[in-house]
């Protein structure tokens, strides 16, 4: 949550005490992949200006599965086919039914996406950078395959 007041009495401002979830990724140095993680901290100082912030437990990295995104629209995004998809997403052995029962088990499932959108704007146009967050959640399911 981005707190632009500096009015002490907006509710939306952050106060001693308050906890917050750092979302972050950093490159790594073996793999060249981007590794994410996550942080819970909680407010320590309260000023107008600045806010100073302690961690409140180690970080840790997120889990999940990593997917090899394809093609995303409004309408919903496409990413490629694995096996580890199918070891992750269905029950045991069920990944060595036929290829339409697959899809039907997954169709019946939700599954919580999170996209870290990676803009990159030249210097005539960054002042057109639209205001994107680090991290996009979607909770979603598979329709078609």
């Amino acid at each position: 949550m981005i707190s632009r007041t500096k009015d002490r009495r907006d509710p939306n401002r952050l106060t001693v005490g308050d906890t917050l979830i750092l979302h972050y990724g950093s490159r790594s140095g073996l793999s060249g992949e981007n590794d994410y993680f996550q942080v819970v901290t909680e407010v320590a100082k309260d000023r107008l200006e600045n806010i100073t912030i302690r961690p409140v437990a180690d970080e840790t990295e997120e889990s999940g599965l990593r997917l090899s995104l394809i093609d995303f629209r409004v309408n919903g995004f496409r990413f490629a086919h694995s096996e580890e998809l199918l070891n992750y997403a269905l029950p045991k052995d069920k990944w060595k039914l036929h290829l339409e029962e697959q899809i039907e088990l997954l169709t019946e499932r939700a599954f919580l996406f999170n996209f870290y959108p990676r803009l990159r704007f030249n210097r005539e146009i960054d002042g057109h950078r639209p205001e994107l967050s680090k991290k996009v959640s979607v909770l979603g399911r598979i329709v078609r395959g």
